[in-house]
C-alpha cells in the first residue's frame, strides 16, 4: 500500500509539472514576437524555457522610425533595420501598416517582397507586391490571405512559368486579371 501512494504522489507531481509547463508554453506563445516556446521541468524542480524569436519578414519606415512586421504578424519599433529584408513604400500611418501585417505574414513565403501601398478612392487598402522576377501584383490587403495565403489555390509556381517577367496580376473582387506591363 505505501509503494501506490508514492506511485499516485509521483504521477499527480507529473501530472502537475506538464500542466505547469503546457500553460507556461501556452502563455509565452500569445506574445506574437515568439515564435516557438519549449519548457522543460525536472525532478528537482529546474525550469528549462527555450525562446525562439519570431523572424522579420518586411520593413517599413513612417516618417522617421522604422518597424519591423515579423513571421507572426507583428509590428515592432525597431532602429536597427536589415536591408536585405523587403521594403513597405508609401505607408503614412501605423494603422496602415498594421492592417497589412495582419494579412501579409499569412501569404507565401515566396511572394514576399517590396510592397507599395497604393490607395485609390474606389479601394484605400490597395497595395502593390513587387516580385524578383519584375512581375507585379496589385491586391486589396484585406484578401491577401485569402487570394496569396499558402492554401489560396492560387499556385505562384506554375504562373510564374507561364508569365515568366513583365506581368500584373491584378486580384479583383473573385476574378484574377492578368496582363502585360506597358513600359514607356
Amino acid at each position: 500500500m505505501h509503494k501506490d501512494i508514492w506511485s499516485q504522489l509521483l504521477l499527480s507531481w507529473l501530472f502537475f509539472e506538464m500542466l505547469n509547463s503546457y500553460l507556461i508554453e501556452e502563455d509565452l506563445l500569445k506574445n506574437k514576437q515568439v515564435s516557438s516556446v519549449d519548457v522543460k521541468i525536472n525532478f528537482n524542480g529546474n525550469i528549462d524555457i527555450y525562446v525562439k524569436e519570431a523572424e522579420p519578414v518586411v520593413y517599413a519606415k513612417i516618417e522617421k522610425t522604422y518597424y519591423l512586421i515579423n513571421e507572426n504578424g507583428a509590428v515592432i519599433e525597431d532602429n536597427q533595420v536589415d536591408e536585405s529584408l523587403p521594403m513597405c513604400h508609401d505607408y503614412k500611418s501605423l494603422d496602415e501598416l498594421k492592417e497589412l501585417a495582419s494579412e501579409f505574414y499569412k501569404i507565401s513565403a515566396q511572394i514576399r517582397n517590396d510592397i507599395i501601398y497604393i490607395p485609390k478612392k474606389y479601394d484605400t487598402t490597395l497595395t502593390k507586391l513587387i516580385l524578383n522576377n519584375g512581375n507585379i501584383i496589385h491586391i486589396r490587403t484585406k484578401d491577401m490571405e485569402k487570394r496569396l495565403g499558402d492554401k489560396s489555390g492560387f499556385d505562384y509556381e506554375a504562373n510564374m512559368s507561364s508569365y515568366k517577367t513583365g506581368y500584373l496580376f491584378s486580384f479583383e473582387g473573385m476574378y484574377l486579371r492578368i496582363s502585360q506591363i506597358k513600359t514607356d
